[in-house]
């Protein structure tokens, strides 16, 4: 259909030409028989931007179009292959969207620059893959398996050897040792449960120290070996079990043998004072022990010793059929007075030495008993009414 105004050719279904927005309309039809045709140049000119009524035999008034921007609806189908860009702009008069080149509006005879922005289509949605879905789900799954393994293997162990750490440093052994036991070869776990044992061994080895169990903190001192001072400490559990022993030889008389003790204990305690204790008094100058063999006489034989040495001795008499008469003590640089004795023959012994242990141990087992000879023969007889004086030097 041409426009009457400016010539240019428009759609039939245009109501409005494009170029000038001037209102189109059908050609002139015969009018029946009996009606009047009206004369167009008669009708009132249609507004410049809103549509006139439509003559008769014209085609119906433009309609709103619907706005793009409302509710959506379908979306619409991809355009074909070199197809026209869709319409970027609508009527801000009626909403009709203005096609490609066109000028004014062809619904209502707006101009193209009446018109507003249209806003783009929304995108169809794409649907999801299930294939992508499983993909997604699986590395999720992964990686979360792999932080559970991360938590499990290195998070928990870590903050579990922290912890034992923890317990050990503040000497809570006990505890720290069944921590690190349950965490097995983790890093240097199995070196600090030994050591937790070892603390514990010596804490007890020390309460029974200081309760006077020596014997037993003893063997556990040494099983510890090296262990901090355990040596030192096994050494003097060692000297209280030999100065217990030591004691007690002391109660029972073995002076001897308690001497030498406490002698082998050096300044242990009060060793060296339990020493002198163990050195009995000496005897009187004189006749100190009597035998089965002892008969005194009353005719006036009597026997003497004198000591000219710097030792105390002993003189052990026997008779000629060798049973004992008795013992004689001769202090240093001393003599004896004249002891009666039976006519008979004696031999006689001496035995020195430098600490008296009592009449049991009597000098102790160093000393040494040695026959008193004149020109070699042990042998002395005695007269009745001798009285004789040995020197012993």
């Amino acid at each position: 259909m041409k426009c009457g105004n400016c010539g240019a050719e428009n759609l039939d279904t245009m109501a409005y030409c494009t170029v000038c927005g001037t209102a189109l309309t059908v050609a002139e039809m015969p009018a029946p028989v009996g009606q009047i045709s009206p004369d167009p140049s008669m009708q009132p000119a249609p507004p410049a931007y809103a549509p006139a009524p439509a003559p008769y035999g014209a085609p119906a008034a433009p309609q709103p179009y619907p706005d793009p921007g409302a509710a959506p609806g379908y979306p619409p189908a991809p355009a074909p292959y070199g197809a026209p860009p869709a319409p970027t702009v609508a009527c801000s008069n009626c909403g009709k969207p203005f096609g490609p080149g066109e000028m004014n509006c062809t619904n209502c005879g707006a101009p193209v620059s009446m018109g507003r922005p249209m806003a783009p289509a929304a995108a169809p949605a794409k649907k999801k893959s299930p294939i992508g879905l499983i993909v997604g789900i699986s590395v999720g799954v992964v990686v979360l398996i792999g932080v559970l393994l991360v938590v499990l293997l290195v998070v928990m162990p870590k903050n579990n050897y922290n912890k034992a750490m923890e317990l050990y440093d503040s000497k809570s052994y006990v505890e720290a040792l069944a921590a690190f036991e349950k965490m097995g070869d983790y890093e240097d776990s199995e070196k600090y449960a030994k050591l937790c044992q070892q603390h514990i061994d010596y804490d007890k080895a020390l309460k029974l120290l200081e309760d006077e169990n020596y014997e037993e903190a003893y063997k556990i001192f040494t099983d510890l070996g090296d262990f901090e001072d355990a040596p030192q400490k096994a050494k003097e559990c060692q000297l209280y079990v030999k100065y217990n022993e030591a004691v007690e030889l002391y109660n029972q008389g073995k002076y001897e043998a308690a001497y030498n003790a406490f002698k082998g204990l050096g300044d242990f305690k009060d060793s060296r004072d339990r020493m002198n204790d163990c050195l009995q008094p000496e005897p009187s100058t004189g006749l100190f022990d009597q035998g089965p063999g002892y008969a005194p006489s009353n005719d006036g034989t009597a026997i003497a010793f004198k000591n000219s040495g710097n030792s105390p001795f002993i003189i052990k008499v026997y008779t000629m059929s060798e049973s004992y008469w008795g013992a004689i003590w001769v202090s240093a640089y001393n003599n004896t007075s004249a002891l009666p004795m039976a006519p008979g023959v004696y031999y006689f012994t001496i035995i020195r030495g430098d600490n008296w242990f009592g009449p049991v141990d009597m000098f102790g087992s160093g000393s040494e008993e040695k026959s008193l000879t004149v020109d070699g023969d042990k042998y002395f007889e005695m007269e009745p009414g001798d009285s004789w004086i040995i020197t012993v030097g």
